[in-house]
């Protein structure tokens, strides 16, 4: 059988989703683009919050009606079960200890997103839905790499008063934080690194002009963790695809932008010092805090949920966050997914075509991973959907090398993505 038809096969397949494959792609783009989902409020309800039920409950259909892919569903439900074995304990015990129960209920409503994984599993079992998890991480950074440039550009054209602009458009929504000179911060834009990653592993048409946009915008957040994580994203994909030149590149062009803007900015802008003199501060606060009131007792179950660090009940790093709420376990369990995609990932052979589709996945999963250090994404669903969809689509990817090869080429486009079948073996 020749390639062609399976490549037609493979584009049918691609433009025809099933209803659950519709619902996983809405869902991942409100996570992707919505922020922390306020923006995207319907009535007293966010549509994140509907989104997720209605995958929850999707989820527990198709068990009923298909029970004989339960074990398929071995690895998400055991996920789900160790989750609910770290965290409840945690939960229960803060409640003991009289902690406010609406800060307890928001922590744990944070993380709760981990039931979704057996939905995005049952989704992300075939190749075609892998692709189409990329295409949407690429389009939402794209996306939101335009919308902030075009802003920033209308705040230089035509609006005489950025802050006064900022604060009657956004600083309503705690979604948005004010850098100065009309720049802003948006949770949603952990996503410009994700998807740098991706244009720089995949070099799709145009990448680079892309990649270019993506990290303009990327650096005009004035964000460090951002900035850090995704150059050291970026350094470890292009060194696991030996592509020494383009990584020489980037480690200049990373310099450059390290030194403008985490160096000079903040030396030249008083505003943009004091914020990072002030957020440093909190986190070496907070560090000193639990090194001075650990006991046995937090390294073995922790101090529950709600438990304040200097009287705060954010804490900015996610695994001094697991720690101080469940111990040693809650570290262990978080750092679960890292080891999970890393093990699937070198799998993928990397001669096979669908490495560079691999590499996408497992170093934005890093990026998050250093990003969480300072900034707590691993445990909010902003980034934890990411890591979930990660973990089943290197799956997906690591399991049929033989059977499925990927193609970031096709005839007609170039920024298609096709499928094609080699018939080798069972899929």
């Amino acid at each position: 059988m020749n390639a062609k038809p399976h490549a037609s096969a493979a584009q049918a397949n691609l433009a025809l989703p099933r209803p659950t494959d519709l619902l996983f792609m809405v869902s991942i783009v409100e996570l992707f683009i919505g922020g922390g989902g306020r923006l995207t409020e319907l009535g007293p309800l966010p549509l994140r919050m509907i989104l997720f039920a209605i995958c929850l409950m999707v989820s527990v259909l198709l068990a009923v009606l298909r029970p004989h892919r339960l074990k398929q569903q071995a690895l998400p439900l055991l996920l789900v079960a160790v989750y609910l074995l770290v965290h409840l304990p945690a939960l229960i015990h803060g409640l003991m200890l009289g902690n406010d129960p609406p800060t307890i209920m928001t922590e744990l409503q944070q993380s709760l997103f981990w039931l979704i994984a057996p939905f995005f599993a049952h989704v992300l079992c075939t190749p075609a839905m892998v692709v189409r998890a990329a295409l949407l991480t690429l389009a939402s950074s794209i996306f939101l790499a335009v919308a902030y440039l075009l802003m920033l550009l209308a705040q230089l054209t035509v609006i005489p008063d950025p802050v006064n602009f900022y604060l009657m458009t956004l600083g309503g929504s705690p979604e948005f934080a004010l850098r100065g000179g009309g720049l802003f911060f948006y949770k949603g834009f952990l996503y410009l690194g994700i998807g740098l990653v991706f244009l720089v592993t995949l070099r799709l048409r145009h990448w680079r002009l892309l990649a270019a946009l993506v990290c303009i915008a990327l650096a005009l957040t004035l964000t460090r963790g951002f900035i850090l994580s995704t150059g050291i994203a970026v350094g470890l994909a292009l060194a696991s695809q030996r592509r020494w030149k383009p990584l020489l590149l980037a480690l200049g062009m990373f310099s450059i932008v390290a030194f403008v803007f985490l160096i000079y900015l903040p030396s030249v802008d008083e505003d943009i010092a004091g914020q990072r003199e002030r957020s440093n501060a909190t986190r070496l606060e907070d560090m000193a805090f639990m090194l001075d009131n650990t006991t046995v007792q937090t390294v073995l179950v922790g101090e529950g949920f709600g438990s304040p660090v200097n009287e705060r009940a954010m804490i900015e790093n996610t695994f001094m966050w697991a720690f101080w709420r469940m111990g040693l376990a809650g570290v262990a369990f978080w750092l679960m997914p890292l080891v999970l995609c890393g093990i699937y990932f070198g799998r993928v052979r990397r001669n096979d075509q669908q490495h560079a589709l691999a590499s996408s996945f497992f170093h934005s999963t890093v990026l998050i991973y250093i990003q969480t250090i300072t900034n707590p994404y691993l445990n909010n669903p902003i980034g934890l959907s990411f890591v979930i969809v990660s973990i089943f689509a290197l799956r997906t990817l690591s399991q049929r090398p033989s059977s499925i090869s990927i193609s970031l080429t096709s005839p007609r486009s170039r920024t298609a993505m096709i499928i094609t079948t080699q018939q080798v073996g069972s899929p």
